[in-house]
This record gives structure tokens, sequence and C-alpha cells, in this order.
């Protein structure tokens, strides 16, 4: 638990070493008793493992989210003792009394000092409100007394035995005085209140239940002669083998052992419980804590089960071997045998077996007379699992006589818990990411068998490897990336880098790889060289980095790139500037390769998952040039492939009354327009017949539907013939592109107004636009009039691939002008032109005039990006999307937009637009 941890910090700018107390709320700086000038006032007789702390530097603090400093200290005493273990004892004791009653506590006496104190009569209050390890507690109000002493005990025993203490509990009337014990207290206390050892120990076994008891019957039983996992008859193939075995003389490991203090247990050798003080200890009931927990859970299933008889009791026969076999799991208390205390048959034992699986053992085996529970190595009294994509890691610490070997930096030492160390035996085979076994990431020294890791880094190197091999063919040698290395100890870094290094202390975090393609894609082609995978690790690794709150930092090497996870900045460098790509210099490739980052943030670097599906056909829009050929695309085929006719489907027709009634109109259309071209105009395209022909199949054809052979036709000539005809789009000069909704007045207005240019003002739109926007009568001597080529009657794409074609003409800044979310949609195929196919294009603005339309407009603009990029080509699109932002109109443009349509003159201003507009939308002759 975190309220449970001590630690020590560096204070680096002045040298002088401070001690730290982690509580659950706060931290406290520890004061040494002998800097202090009447210490024997403070000095703790109980030696409880309390520190000493000053009043005056924490006084405002919590020691638990409802204990107060200064409520613990009552007596305002110049320091005062406390032990986080009481305070978060306390804390639960107040929430579950809380919780049951709805009435608060409050503390009586807190820590007092030897002066204080000495006016109490008995002596274990006395010496532990001195010692800070105790407090006497009451109702604010009133209340059932018992339920305090009950709190207590279900509670506080479990916290208490970290530190290898019990529980003393002195109940009266009205008050409680609760403490953790000391030297000087070997056993629990039970006083008063009507408490005896055997109601009080039933109290503490109750809080040793867990909540709630699951259906175990999912999981498998284990018959005699067998053992689970399946095939695994070592266990040690599964929990790991033994690093050191745990003797008494070894303080710091014997201390992380956990003891089970219950009476609902029987342990051979050693009834009653002989108290937590750890020379009263029995071998017996002394396990790793995950054994611990694990043995909590079966009691209470086992009980819930009848199973053996009433009250299923279960007995163990062995557990912490005290390191006589060093070789046995014993040795570090990760195994113990056990059986029914009554009705021990082979049929109940495989039952046993089913629910010691149920309560989380890693390793169960039945030998027909017991069965023998084992678990993995596991850090503290409560199992920590850190999540990778493909399994999930225990936390776990490393014999104290190894400590240094995985220790954090000094300045680290209170970051321990954000770098969990695991341990690999047992689990070398595991695979922590697709296609990454725990193994890859290990120390190449194979001594060290304990790694950090963290799952960025193996996700980054599984991603990093689907990405060279996803567009092989199934013949085709794979492309591997080997890890030259990943983590290291202390002493392969101290042997490896320099602390002036900017790898120092990045492997030892498990933060960093260094990695190099196999010597046999090295040597097949010059294509794959630490370059290529710089940007490689930079495209896949970034977004990776990013999602888990990281920047990265690269380094190039002759033999090897390199790549960590970064707090901060993104930095890069070269061990020599030869290896920088010609034409940069190594600042440039540092911008560059930040820049390429951002780029693979916002999905702008194109990589289609399917080459072959993205570059079969694909509609790649060009420029104006009188060699164009409309090639259908293959989102065209695949749709005339799987169509499939339904109810609502629309059919097309070509023979509809409207066609027939408008054909004299869409005639006059096109000799209007061939008359235009021929007559004044070079036609450059020959034959000049097939000007002509995609003329008439762009506009004198009819028929409805914006799918089928007849609007599939009208795309092939409609495409062809913007591209051969005489006229140009004359965006031809940088930043002067403008996109705005068709109709949008005030998107109009700001596009095309000042010194920006539009689609309204080039050359060929003013010559098709009118013919594709003509209006008819249906009836001459009536005033209704409607749209030639209606998205109803008569659709037409000639706009829309207007609009690509003046797209992919841009050059520089190429902006959207739109007033929501709908308009940017609208505009997909000249976004996805000045995106991704348009190389010329520096960057897309969209200033979107809507205010609370920002975010959506955002939203799918970053949808259409990342749907362009894995679906694009790379043979014919840009390597990287441009850059593109969403932005409010800038304030110079608001503001003559403001003059144009203010102050009175709006309704004129909307009425010059308008005719403007409506100059392209004229009858029909």
């Amino acid at each position: 638990m975190a309220a449970l941890r001590s630690v020590v910090l560096f204070i680096v700018f002045t040298g002088i070493k401070s001690e730290k107390t982690i509580f659950d709320a706060d931290s406290f700086t520890v004061v040494d008793p002998s800097t202090i000038s009447n210490p024997t006032e403070y000095e703790d007789p109980t030696n409880c493992g309390s520190k000493l702390y000053s009043m005056a530097v924490e006084k405002d603090k919590n020691m638990a989210v409802s204990i107060r400093v200064a409520d613990f200290n009552k007596g305002n005493a110049d320091y005062f003792r406390a032990h986080p273990s009481l305070a978060l004892c306390l804390q639960k004791v107040f929430s579950r009394v809380y919780d049951v009653t709805k009435e608060k506590l409050k503390i009586d006496n807190g820590y007092e000092t030897n002066t204080a104190a000495s006016s109490h009569t008995d002596p274990d209050k006395r010496n532990y409100l001195r010692s800070g390890c105790g407090a006497v507690i009451s109702y604010r109000n009133s209340g059932d007394i018992s339920e305090i002493s009950k709190a207590a005990l279900n509670l506080c025993p479990i916290i208490f035995e970290e530190n290898q203490r019990d529980i003393g509990i002195y109940v009266d009337s009205t008050k409680v005085l609760l403490f953790m014990t000391g030297d000087i207290t070997t056993t629990p206390v039970y006083q008063g209140g009507g408490l005896t050892a055997t109601s009080a120990q039933a109290l503490v076994n109750e809080g040793l239940a867990p909540k709630s008891i699951p259906d175990c019957s999912n999981f498998p039983e284990i018959s005699s002669g067998t053992e689970y996992p399946t095939g695994k008859t070592d266990p040690t193939s599964v929990v790991g083998v033994v690093d050191e075995a745990v003797t008494q003389a070894m303080d710091t490991d014997v201390r992380r052992l956990a003891q089970y203090f219950g009476t609902d247990v029987d342990f051979a050798g050693c009834q009653p419980y002989p108290g937590n003080f750890l020379t009263n200890r029995c071998p017996v009931r002394v396990m790793n804590p995950r054994l611990f927990n694990v043995l909590v859970n079966l009691k209470a299933y086992a009980k819930n089960a009848n199973l053996g008889g009433p009250g299923g009791k279960i007995t163990v026969d062995e557990a912490w071997n005290e390191g006589t076999d060093s070789s046995s799991l014993r040795a570090e208390g990760r195994m113990i045998k056990v059986k029914l205390s009554a009705g021990n048959t082979a049929g109940n034992l495989g039952k046993l077996a089913q629910l010691a699986i149920c309560a989380k053992a890693d390793h169960v085996s039945n030998s027909g007379s017991y069965i023998l529970i084992s678990v993995k190595k596991q850090k503290g009294r409560k199992e920590v699992m850190v999540n990778f994509p493909k399994a999930s890691l225990v936390s776990v610490e490393p014999p104290s006589s190894k400590a240094e070997v995985y220790a954090l930096p000094t300045e680290m030492m209170d970051e321990e818990d954000q770098y969990p160390l695991f341990d690999s035996s047992g689990r070398l085979d595991v695979q922590v990411s697709q296609g990454a076994t725990l193994s890859k990431f290990m120390a190449k020294d194979t001594q060290f068998r304990y790694l950090r890791l963290e799952p960025a880094i193996a996700q980054c190197y599984s991603k990093l490897i689907y990405n060279e091999n996803k567009w092989l063919n199934a013949s085709d040698p794979p492309i591997d990336i080997d890890i030259v290395r990943a983590f290291m100890s202390n002493e392969e870094q101290k042997s490896l880098i320099q602390s002036s290094d900017e790898r120092y202390n990045t492997h030892t975090l498990g933060q960093a790889l260094e990695l190099r393609y196999a010597s046999t894609v090295q040597n097949s082609t010059s294509v794959y060289n630490n370059v290529r995978l710089l940007k490689k690790i930079v495209d896949v690794c970034g977004p990776v980095f990013h999602n888990y709150g990281f920047n990265m930092n690269l380094g190039l090497y002759p033999k090897s790139v390199y790549v960590s996870m970064d707090e901060d900045q993104f930095l890069f460098w070269s061990s020599s500037e030869s290896l920088i790509p010609q034409g940069f210099t190594e600042q440039e490739f540092d911008l560059y390769l930040e820049a390429r980052r951002e780029a693979a943030l916002q999905s702008r670097i194109v990589d289609p998952d399917d080459l072959k599906e993205a570059c079969f056909e694909p509609a790649v829009p060009q420029r104006q040039h009188i060699r164009y050929k409309y090639k259908e695309p293959k989102a065209i085929l695949r749709k005339r492939r799987r169509r499939r006719q339904t109810a609502d489907a629309c059919v097309p027709s070509d023979s509809t009354d409207f066609c027939t009634s408008t054909l004299k109109h869409r005639q006059a259309v096109v000799d209007e327009l061939w008359t235009l071209m021929s007559k004044n105009k070079h036609i450059y395209h020959e034959p000049e017949s097939e000007v002509e022909d995609a003329l008439k199949g762009c506009l004198l054809a009819c028929g409805t539907c914006l799918e089928g052979a007849i609007y599939e036709k009208k795309l092939e000539h409609c495409s062809n013939l913007i591209h051969w005809m005489p006229f140009d789009l004359m965006n031809d000069q940088k930043d002067m592109t403008n996109f705005f909704a068709r109709d949008n007045l005030d998107t109009f207005a700001l596009a095309c107004e000042g010194s920006g240019h539009c689609l309204l003002r080039a050359p060929i739109f003013s010559i098709l636009a009118p013919s594709v926007k003509l209006r008819y009568r249906p009836d001459p001597a009536r005033s209704v009039i409607e749209d030639l080529y209606s998205s109803e009657e008569n659709p037409s794409p000639m706009l829309s691939l207007l609009e690509e074609l003046y797209a992919i003409h841009a050059i520089g800044v190429t902006k959207f002008w739109v007033k929501d979310e709908k308009e940017i949609s609208s505009m997909k195929l000249a976004l996805q032109a000045a995106l991704m196919y348009n190389p010329d294009v520096t960057e897309v603005h969209v200033y979107v005039t809507q205010p609370n339309s920002k975010s959506p407009v955002q939203g799918e603009v970053e949808k259409f990006v990342k749907e362009f990029a894995q679906g694009g080509c790379p043979t014919y699109t840009r390597e990287i999307l441009s850059p593109f932002r969403i932005m409010d109109p800038p304030h110079s443009v608001r503001k003559r937009s403001a003059l144009l349509l203010g102050k009175g003159s709006e309704e004129m201003m909307r009425k010059s637009l308008s005719r403007e507009i409506d100059e392209f939308s004229r009858e029909a002759p």
C-alpha cells in the first residue's frame, strides 16, 4: 500500500539527505531526534517504528483523509511522533463506523510527549500515546462502542501485520484505546468491552474474509496425480525458480514474508496463533504475500462449500522452510502443502484444488493425499498488475542482496511504483505484445532475471515488425528487426554507457530500445538501412508513446538506431554527421523528424494496411493535360460487383419525362459550348472529336441517380472534358486558392473578395458553371423555373470535379471557408486532392465562421485524414499529407466582411453577391 511506503529523498541542491515518510494523504519530513534540544521528551518507549516530525512544518497536513495532524497532536507539542500504519488503521475505522452507524468519530488522545503522557496510570496507554502508534477514539456524539472495536479488529490487523506487529485494543463504555504493538508487546492485546481472546480473534478472522465468494464451478477439478496448468509438472516452469533462499538472518527479506494470523486455518505444529513479533513467528504460518492472499481466499471458499464437512476447514502442513532446502519454492515462502482438516478424500482434494485455482493460485498439483499450491513472486501485500497488449505481469522486488543491481537513481526513489520490476523466470515465452515475447526485452547478461519494461516499448516493437511486414507476399522472407539492447541492469550500464550519454538511465528504466534490421535483411537490399528504420520508428512509435503521454528521443548510430520515451521533449542526435541523410544538416534532420512525428500523431503519413488494395486502380486526381484519359476507379468497379437491388434503391433511368422534355435545352447548351471552344479557342487535344464526345457525354446525357451506369458515364466524360478544355483555372500563384461551400454567401464573400482567388474566378468555371446551373421553364406560359441538371432528375458531377481539379492546381497555403461540418464534408474530394495528392500544397487552413462548429469540423477533417492516409497508394500520393489547421477566420478578414455586410448595407451586399452567383444560374433559351 502506498500509505505504508517509507522513502528517502536527496535534496540535490543542498546535498543534504532528507528522509520522508509517505502517509496516506501527505508526505512528512522526518526530524532527527539528535538535532533537537530535548530528545528524551519525544522518545518512543515501545520501538514501534514511528518517526519524529515537526509540528511547525506539518501542522496543516493530513495523515489520512480524515486524520489531521492538528487532531492527532492535540497538545500542540513542537514535535510529534506518528506511524502511517496507525493513520491508515484509524481512517479505515472512522470510515467503517460512519458507514454502519452514520455517526462520526473523533480522536480524544493522539500523540503525547513524555511529560503529557506521565499522567496516565495505564502503562500501555502511556507508552503507546508517547510512541505515536496509539490513539484514544470515541464518538463525537454517541453510539455503540462495540462497533468501534469490531471495525478495529476487522480492519487493522492486516495493516499492522505488514510491520510484523499486532493489534492492541482497550475498550471501556465510551472510548477505545487502539494501538499497533511495539517491541514491548509481543502478542495481541484484547481488553474490556466484553472481549475475550476467542471473541476478538473471531472478529479478526472475519476481517480476513473476502468481500464476496465467486462461482468457482468453471475452473477445472484437479484429480490425483495431475496439475494446473495442465502438463506443467514442474511448478517453477510457471512461477519461476528460486532466486535466493530466505533465512532468518536476512532481516529485510524475512520481513517481506507474511504470517497468517487467523485461527480459521489449522497449521501443523503451530496452534494457537503465537503473535506477529518477528521472533515469535511459526514458519508454517509464514509465506509470500501472494500466497497469503491465496490462502485467505481458499479457506473462505472451502468454508462456503462445506468441503470435507461443516465449516470446510483446511490444514497447512508446510510453508516457509527457513531456507533449509534452497532449491524448494518453500525457501522463498512461495509453496504451501495443504489438506482438509476433515474429509481429506481424493474427491474432496480435487475440489479443493479447483478452489485453489479459483483463489488465484498460479500452480496447483494434487498428490492424492494433499495439494501443493505455488505462486509467482510479488512485491508487497497487494498484487500490482501491469497490463501489456497480450499479457499482464506482476510487479516484483529482487532479494535485498541484489537490490542495488536494479535500484532506481537516487533522485527517483520516491517514484518506484511508476517503474515496476518484473520477473522473467518462468515467463520468457510469454507474449507481451503481438509477436514479441518477454525474452526479447531481457538484459543480454542472463544472470539478471529481473527487468523493467514499459508497455509502450513492447507495443512500439510489435507495431514496427507488423508495419515492415504487412505489405509482403506470403512467399517473401520476413523483415526482421533485432533488439540490440532493451533493459539493462545497473551493472551493465556502468560498463556500457557513460553518465554524460543521453541514453544513461533509460534502458535501466525499461523505456528504451536499440534496434537494427537483421543481417539477413540488411544483406538483401540497401533499402533497409538505419535512416529508414529511424523514420519507421517515428511513424509507428511516435503515436504509441504519445498515447501513453510521452514524447520520444532518437539516436542514429553506425550499426543501430536508439529510441526512448521522454516525458518532456523531442530530441534527436547522431553519433556522426556522416550518418545524416544527404541534403540535411543534423539540425535540419532533427526538425524534419519532429515534424514527421507530428504528422504521425495526426495520422497524416500514407500507410495503407493493404497495399495491393490501395494501389489497385486508384482514383488519382490529375492536373489539366491534353493527354489525360479518365480511368474508372476501383471503388466504382467494386460497387458494381457488389450492387444489390433493394426496395428503396434508386434505379437509373434515361427515359424519364424530364429527360425527354429537356433534350432540346441540353442540346442548346452543348451547341453553345462547342461553338465557344471550337471557334474561339484552339483545342489541343487530338482528335478533336473526342472533346466533342466528352462534352456531349457530360452535358447532353441525362439520367437519374448518383450511382449506376448512367452516372458513371457522366463521370468519365465530364472528367475528360475539364482536363481537355482550352480554359485554365488561374490559381497558379502561391497561397491564393480558396474554397467555399456553394450558395453560402457569407463564406463566398470571405473566400472570393479582396486578394483571394476562388473557383468562381476561374475561366473554366465561368464557362461551365452557367451550363450546369442552367434553369428552364417546363411550361413557357407559367413562371415556374426548374434546374436543368437537378440532383433528383439529372445529377451532374461537374462542380465536384471542378473543385477537385482546382485543388490539384493549388500552390502553397490552401484555404477552406466553411460554416460547419456539413459544409466541409461537401468538399471531401477537394480536401483529399489538396491534402493527399497535391505536392505543392504546404498547408491547409480550414476557417470556421460558426464558433461552436470548430470542434465538429476538426473531427470531420481528422476522420477524412485518417481515411485518406489508410486508403492512399504511396505510389501516387504524397508521403505525408499536408499539415492542416482548423481556425477562426483572421480578424482582418472578419473585419472586412463586417464592413461589407454591416451598417445598413448588408442587404445591398447580399444582393450584389447573389447576382454574381445567379449569373451562373441563368435561364435556358
